[in-house]
């Protein structure tokens, strides 16, 4: 029987939740290991999508003011998710698959990592890192959405949504679902998973 602390005195960290992410991107390792980008997610700053990702944040959305895309690694469930908002508006206005927001929720289990490779610059004469993690799959991340739809009053429109285990249904892509679209290609023919966090001390 253990009785001290000092026998494992590294204290287990059971996740990094939301952390700053500056983009993700989906693509594949080629010839002398270079990256190659089938699509990059950098979704742009404003107030219309700080509103939608604040509803999924709890508490701490309430000053979130400069963040719009998260990851979290949950080591403990063994779980990495990356999730940001997402806004659909074309088309006849009065139709509600026409016109909603979402939350996107990238979802895989650790298992489900061949190779992780960890890229680790510093930024300048400044004592901050720019952290870049590229997961090598086994299959292509699980992709689900969380819609608020438009026409629903607020009070009956689930705003207050935090529970990060109920992330919604699966699509294959999140913004043209059609199995032979660009984009579902994109996301199913890439081998590797980048997360681009933003800078940490």
């Amino acid at each position: 029987m253990v009785m001290s602390n000092e026998f494992a005195p590294e204290e287990f960290c059971a996740a990094h939740l939301d952390l700053p992410t500056h983009s993700i991107r989906f693509g594949n390792i080629v010839e002398n290991s270079t990256f190659l980008d089938h699509r990059c997610v950098q979704t742009k700053v404003d107030d219309v999508n700080l509103k939608v990702i604040n509803r999924i944040l709890g508490a701490e959305g309430h000053n979130n003011k400069s963040n719009v895309t998260f990851t979290n690694m949950e080591h403990d469930k063994r779980t990495l998710i990356v999730k940001f908002p997402f806004i659909k508006r074309f088309g006849d206005p009065n139709n509600r698959k026409s016109k909603f927001d979402a939350t996107v929720a990238l979802y895989t289990k650790y298992q489900n990592f061949r190779r992780i490779i960890v890229d680790i610059q510093k930024i300048g004469s400044q004592n901050k890192f720019e952290l870049k993690i590229y997961f090598t799959l086994f299959a292509p991340m699980t992709i689900k959405m969380r819609k608020f739809d438009m026409g629903i009053p607020a009070q009956n429109n689930n705003t207050n949504y935090c529970d990060l285990n109920q992330l919604g249904s699966r699509y294959m892509s999140w913004d043209d679902n059609r199995r032979e679209s660009k984009s579902v290609e994109e996301i199913s023919e890439s081998h590797v998973f980048m997360v681009h966090l933003k800078p940490i001390d």
